[in-house]
């Protein structure tokens, strides 16, 4: 029996560490600003993640080198000349073995045609014999008719009439995938908290109209995304700013923005359970899925 308790005692400690760690967030901070994205997952104090840079990164920890020392290149030259002779010297004795070289290319080239020519007319006489029975076949084939291939496939109207069916079956599986994720998803993200929004956005064109059409859509994104946000769940915002520069060109435009969520793993492996739960209680119904999405 106190082997028993032991282990039990063991497995409750590891459920609760379990538990434990599984509702403690996880930090995800994401940046977009000066044309350079970055992001990071931090679980605890530990940095789990991390790509591209940060605003608060300093330069030297991005891991970009700001350059090494130049290389200078300084030759030997004579003090009491110019420095021409020692050249004209180098070039003489680099050319000396380059003349050797090339006459033992010469007499290799030789021999290599010498044994090529005679390889050639050992040839001649096989390749004689296999013309022979190559024109005797084309002779053949010229002889028989020419026989029509026929068209194996079915008609226009029976492949249009797969094509809509196995449209209907796709869409019919899409619908029963997002039924079977939606609620858990919705759940999940209500359980995700924002905080630090910050979005500091230009639209900018040299034509007027370009400008404020390109303003409004950024307005009707930002704003309408925000909403739906704080609809389902906490959102901290710092600061929303949203300009339009007339008479400025496409490359002045901004777009830097910044955010934090906070998310528990329980969350999600909670919202994974769920989803396994209602498809393997509604198999029938979600069959479709597997049948045209995984096979």
């Amino acid at each position: 029996m106190t082997v028993l308790k032991i282990i039990g005692i063991i497995l409750l400690v590891i459920l609760v560490l379990l538990i434990i760690a599984l509702n403690i967030p996880v930090k995800v901070r994401a940046a977009y600003k000066n044309k350079k994205f970055g992001a990071e997952i931090k679980y605890l104090f530990f940095r789990v993640y991390r790509l591209g840079t940060l605003p608060e990164d300093r330069p030297g920890e991005s891991g970009e080198d700001d350059g090494g020392a130049e290389d200078t290149d300084t030759g030997d030259t004579d003090p009491g000349g110019d420095g021409k002779t020692d050249g004209k010297a180098a070039d003489d004795a680099a050319d000396a073995p380059s003349a050797d070289a090339e006459e033992t290319n010469g007499s290799a080239d030789a021999a290599d045609t010498g044994t090529s020519d005679t390889s050639s007319e050992d040839e001649k006489p096989d390749e004689k014999a296999d013309e022979q029975p190559d024109e005797q076949q084309t002779a053949a084939a010229e002889d028989k008719p020419a026989k029509k291939k026929k068209r194996h496939g079915k008609p226009f109207g029976d492949r249009i009439a797969d094509l809509i069916d196995n449209i209907q079956r796709k869409t019919e599986a899409g619908l029963a995938a997002v039924e079977l994720v939606w609620d858990p998803l919705i759940s999940m993200i209500k359980k995700i908290y924002f905080t630090g929004v910050e979005a500091d956005l230009a639209a900018a064109s040299e034509d007027a109209a370009e400008a404020a059409i390109t303003y409004g859509a950024l307005n009707a994104a930002v704003y309408g995304t925000l909403g739906q946000l704080c609809r389902l769940t906490r959102v901290n915002i710092r600061s929303v700013r949203i300009d339009c520069l007339y008479d400025t060109p496409k490359e002045d435009a901004r777009y830097d923005a910044e955010l934090t969520l906070r998310m528990r793993p329980a969350s999600l492996v909670n919202a994974l359970l769920r989803i396994g739960a209602r498809f393997l209680f509604g198999l029938k119904k979600y069959k479709i899925i597997i049948d045209e999405f995984i096979k």
